[in-house]
């Protein structure tokens, strides 16, 4: 494959709502720790972590309950697919964003009526979407010991942030209400 020059998002886009511009998707770093960390093994383990708690949020347990090749005996299967695709993002360079948008209109179909609640739900339901990319950032940023030996710093934790919004970004993922790339410090006083 080859690796193409980022690409800026302007500010102004930065936390800009739903709308999503295939010219302002920005590719990750070849430099960065998420190209860096994705090409491991470990990574592996650590997605694995993600893609368990990905089906703890209802809707996808659902959708994946009745669609999923893992559970229609292709786990597999599944996952070197999964892996695959995550690849593309990260080191596809101009086919990351073809792939983010194949992988959306896969999931595009996968709609159904919820036997908890009675409700159409879908795969790409906006706060489920968001929740699977969030996974990823969660577990990766819980795998600093794991993946280099030591927890990541601040800077890092908002580097990893900000590569996993380009991938969301990449992957059509709604980013309104989605974390912005900073790291809020809780400020904690005595009452006198």
């Amino acid at each position: 494959m080859t690796v193409t020059s980022d690409r800026e998002i302007p500010s102004s886009t930065e936390d800009s709502g739903d709308s999503w511009d295939a010219g302002a998707a920005e590719l990750v770093p070849m430099d960065s720790l998420t190209a860096e960390h994705t090409g491991r093994w470990t990574f592996l383990i650590v997605e694995g972590a993600a893609f368990i708690m990905q089906a703890m949020h209802p809707v996808i347990a659902e959708v994946t309950g009745r669609y999923s090749a893992s559970f229609q005996g292709d786990s597999a299967g599944r996952a070197i697919r999964s892996i695959d695709s995550v690849l593309r993002w990260t080191y596809g360079g101009t086919a990351a964003a073809a792939e983010g948008k194949r992988v959306r209109d896969l999931h595009k179909p996968l709609t159904m009526t919820s036997a908890a609640t009675g409700k159409r739900i879908s795969a790409l339901d906006p706060q489920a979407y968001q929740w699977v990319m969030a996974t990823a950032y969660l577990v990766n940023v819980r795998g600093g010991r794991l993946l280099m030996g030591r927890e990541f710093t601040d800077a890092e934790k908002v580097e990893l942030l900000r590569d996993n919004r380009r991938l969301a970004r990449l992957l059509h993922v709604p980013m309104r209400g989605y974390p912005a790339p900073r790291i809020r410090r809780w400020r904690t006083t005595s009452s006198p």
